[in-house]
């Protein structure tokens, strides 16, 4: 995935039969040293989590899933799916 972002910022088509190689070594010509996309994007992620957690909004309660109140008895219920449809008979 990270290749092909950097295909695309280059301007280079898998047409062209380019190997990653050659592309990564354009891209350190271009920038400079780097770190990968995907490690910036963890660790924003990370940071933006830990963010979230330490604030009492509702994006914390989002993403830790905590809802006051219990859950309703009984098993589980089917979301909108008739007992027709679900395969199951009647009687």
């Amino acid at each position: 995935m990270e290749m092909r972002r950097y295909r695309r910022l280059l301007g280079i088509s898998y047409k062209d039969h380019t190997t990653n190689e050659v592309v990564s070594r354009r891209i350190e010509n271009a920038i400079g040293p780097h770190v990968d996309l995907l490690t910036i994007v963890r660790q924003r992620k990370l940071k933006w989590y830990g963010h979230t957690t330490h604030s009492s909004g509702l994006a914390k309660t989002i993403m830790q899933g905590t809802v006051n109140g219990g859950r309703r008895r009984g098993g589980r219920r089917n979301a909108g799916v008739t007992t027709s449809e679900n395969g199951q008979d009647l009687s």
